[in-house]
């Protein structure tokens, strides 16, 4: 019965993934950016359904529902997650090249000091 239930949500994962790309104007998406979208692995894509005509097959029969909303809103949050860890390296990279700009003007001012008091 757990596999039942493991195929099923397989199998909503990769329509709702499918509707998804299809309502971005992707038909022509291949299995492997299927897969990705709906985090599942091609492995399970082939147990679900085989092939693509399959998945189209099922897109057609199986009403729209709700999860796909979710989905979408998963997928806002990581992008967003995404550009914000971009961001926060790109700052993390910054501070360090400032730092060690500061270090260096330092080193430079005492041995200048240095210099004047020798």
């Amino acid at each position: 019965m757990g596999r039942d239930l493991e195929h099923s949500e397989t199998v909503d994962r990769l329509i709702s993934a499918g509707r998804i790309l299809l309502a971005r104007g992707d038909t022509k998406f291949t299995v492997v950016r299927l897969c990705a979208e709906a985090r599942v692995s091609v492995e399970d894509f082939r147990r679900a359904f085989g092939n693509k005509s399959a998945l189209f097959k099922a897109l057609l029969k199986t009403p729209e529902t709700e999860p796909v909303q979710p989905l979408i809103a998963n997928i806002w949050l990581e992008r967003r997650l995404r550009k914000f860890e971009l961001g926060l390296k790109v700052f993390e990279e910054r501070s360090k090249e400032t730092e060690r700009n500061n270090a260096l003007a330092l080193a430079r001012l005492e041995e200048k000091l240095r210099k004047e008091k020798g």
